[in-house]
């Protein structure tokens, strides 16, 4: 059975401490299949998007997500199992000039960073992926949330829970 369940923030990661602000929200949500411990992976820095003009912030951060998850998975997982993919993003909005934030744009590079970070051989690293296309067809679930905004730029960051299903 597939649960949503609740996280804290600084509970989890208790090193990533910028706000200093008393009253922010620090519970998150994720996805969770019963039995599984998930992975989960805090990402800092700007969270960049798909249509990002600038392609080598994409990929930079690409590859910062996938080695994060190269780091805590066990060995390199079977894509044929049912995946439940979790985000959770803590945008500091000046960052991004103050605008909307389409969500799906946010989402595409995270999940194909996640995607290579769960399948890519052992011996692979992620500065050596030109393409991140790993097929991710078992991503089942996907749950997305914005956080509260960060107050400052060092405040932004992504949580990335991955739960799975074996078949």
């Amino acid at each position: 059975m597939l649960n949503l369940k609740t996280g804290d923030f600084y509970e989890l990661f208790p090193d990533y401490r910028p706000e200093v602000t008393e009253d922010v929200n620090t519970a998150f949500r994720y996805l969770n299949f019963d039995g599984d411990e998930p992975i989960m992976a805090l990402i800092r820095g700007r969270i960049a998007n798909s249509v990002d003009e600038n392609k080598e912030r994409s990929k930079a951060w690409k590859e910062k997500i996938c080695w994060q998850i190269i780091q805590k998975r066990h060995g390199v997982q079977n894509n044929e199992n049912q995946h439940a993919i979790s985000v959770s993003m803590k945008f500091h909005l000046k960052a991004h000039g103050g605008q909307e934030l389409d969500a799906e744009n946010y989402l595409k590079p995270i999940l194909d960073a996640v995607a290579a970070g769960l399948f890519a051989t052992d011996d692979m690293h992620p500065t050596e992926i030109t393409r991140f296309d790993f097929d991710d067809s078992n991503f089942d679930n996907v749950y997305f949330e914005k956080l509260t905004p960060a107050e400052r730029r060092e405040g932004e960051c992504v949580i990335i829970t991955i739960s799975q299903k074996t078949t």
